[in-house]
Formats: structure tokens, C-alpha cells, sequence
């Protein structure tokens, strides 16, 4: 069995759904978030678990507390370790504090490049621990926002759950920290930057229907990336992105663990 695959737990998906079926009753994630940040501040575990086993990583009781432990989102670490491969480039857009750019990192080793978009500053300096703790010198952090032009926006920062911290006007504007201004930029900058990803991960709170057109050249071009993992947001976000891909030369897939509702998986149609 591969270096890469060894850590695979298979029964942590079911744990995470049953998790997040019980996150959805009504008042049950505040309780969660209570009993889940009363320990560990500051404290540097070494990971126990999933394809990040063995590294370590810095305790903050505000980030999710699965993070330490290397059972977050195993649907998503799972198909990074199914399709990334040494010398490989993945680029995390809404990397947040930087587990799955860390897990890609390691997957794709120090010929390989992660390029991990993190807006809210205080979660990219956190991300940036994390990387010199473990000493992953192929991951490049960018504190901006994916948008569709290169500028700023004003950026609500959420203080319930840093993850669905949003562009002002789009969500992440209930139980807000102060907002603040951030720079944007697009994926067609990115892609004159850097090298362009064989996965293109996105989670960025609503913002995907402007990020997209914002990466049109990339994504209508020979260096399209094969994969293109996609948490939508609302309806309409969740019907522009599959009409948007689909148009670029995408195929929805059915992946074990991804919601569709909120999840979207597409690799390149065969020619």
C-alpha cells in the first residue's frame, strides 16, 4: 500500500456525515462549538489520524476542533489522495487555516506546489504556523479574496465559525466580527503566477458565482484543471456553478460523501 494511502480510515466518512446530520438540528451546533472549545488553546498535537498523521498541529478552540485529531472532511482528503500525485500542483481557494493544503502538500511532496487563498488575516497567520511547524516550504499562502476583478472588497468576518466568514452582500453577515477590507483577486491572475492545478478546490461562501467567470481563460484553456471541487451556496449558486462548468467542458460526478446540495465534484469530459 502507497505512503499516501496507508492512512486512509475508512470508517471516518460515516462519522462525518452522522456529524453533520446532528449539526443541523436546531441550536445543536452552538452546544458543539461550546463543548468543543473548552481545551487545547495553543497546545501542539501531533495528528493521529487520516492522510496528515504524524505532523502536528497548533490548537485553536475557535477553528474546528477535527482539525488536531485528522478526521475534517475526510470525503475531501480521501479524493485528494485518490488523484493528486507526487510533482503535482492543487490550489486551495478558501483554504481557511490550511488542513487540506497540508494534506495536499504532503501528497504532492517538495517537487509538487499547493497555492492556498485564505481572505480573513488572522486565519491565514494561523495557516502559516501550521505550514512552519511542519516545515512544507511547496505551500505558497495568499490572504486575499477570490473575486472576479483584482481590487478589494469588504470582508464579513463571521466570530461563530471562521469558515463561513464572506464577502459582504453575498453571507457571513449574522454574528459578525468587525469587517474589514481585503484585496481580491481572480483565477486568471492566479494562474499568470502560478502553475495551474491538476485539482482546483473552492469553498469561498457564495463568492464561487464571481470567482468562476473570474477564471475564464484558465478554464477555457488547454491547462484546465482535471477536478474541480466546489462547495456552492444557495440554489442559485448551486445552479449557476453546474451550468458553468458544464459549459467549460466539465462532467458532474456522484462522489461517496459529497452532499450535491453543497458539494460539487466535476472532472474534464473525455475528448
Amino acid at each position: 500500500m502507497s505512503e499516501q494511502h496507508k492512512h486512509e480510515r475508512p470508517y471516518a466518512q460515516p462519522f462525518w456525515k452522522l456529524k453533520s446530520t446532528i449539526e443541523k438540528i436546531p441550536g445543536a451546533f452552538r452546544l458543539y462549538k461550546f463543548i468543543t472549545s473548552r481545551t487545547g488553546e495553543g497546545k501542539i498535537y501531533t495528528v493521529s489520524h487520516g492522510p496528515v498523521s504524524g505532523l502536528r498541529w497548533k490548537r485553536y478552540n475557535r477553528l474546528p476542533y477535527w482539525y488536531h485529531i485528522g478526521l475534517y472532511e475526510p470525503q475531501l482528503t480521501h479524493y485528494l489522495q485518490r488523484h493528486l500525485r507526487p510533482n503535482d500542483t492543487y490550489w486551495d481557494l478558501g483554504a481557511h487555516a490550511g488542513y487540506h493544503a497540508i494534506t495536499a502538500a504532503r501528497i504532492v511532496g517538495p517537487q509538487g506546489s499547493v497555492v492556498a487563498v485564505e481572505p480573513d488575516p488572522e486565519i491565514a497567520a494561523i495557516m502559516h504556523e501550521q505550514i512552519a511547524l511542519n516545515e512544507l516550504p511547496n505551500i505558497t499562502v495568499l490572504p486575499e479574496a477570490v473575486a472576479d476583478t483584482v481590487g478589494a472588497v469588504t470582508f464579513m468576518r463571521s466570530d461563530l465559525d471562521s469558515r463561513t466568514s464572506a464577502i459582504a452582500g453575498i453571507g457571513g453577515e449574522k454574528g459578525t466580527a468587525a469587517p474589514l477590507e481585503v484585496p481580491t483577486t481572480t483565477i486568471d491572475t492566479l494562474s499568470e503566477q502560478y502553475p495551474a492545478p491538476h485539482i482546483l478546490k473552492m469553498d469561498i461562501e457564495g463568492a464561487e458565482i464571481f470567482a468562476l467567470p473570474g477564471g475564464e481563460h484558465l478554464l477555457s484553456g488547454s491547462h484546465k484543471p482535471a477536478h474541480l471541487l466546489i462547495g456552492v451556496h444557495g440554489e442559485h449558486a448551486r445552479r449557476f456553478t453546474m451550468e458553468f462548468v458544464q459549459d467549460h467542458g466539465y462532467q458532474l460526478i456522484a462522489v461517496p460523501g459529497f452532499e450535491p446540495e453543497v458539494n460539487l465534484v466535476a472532472v474534464l469530459r473525455a475528448a
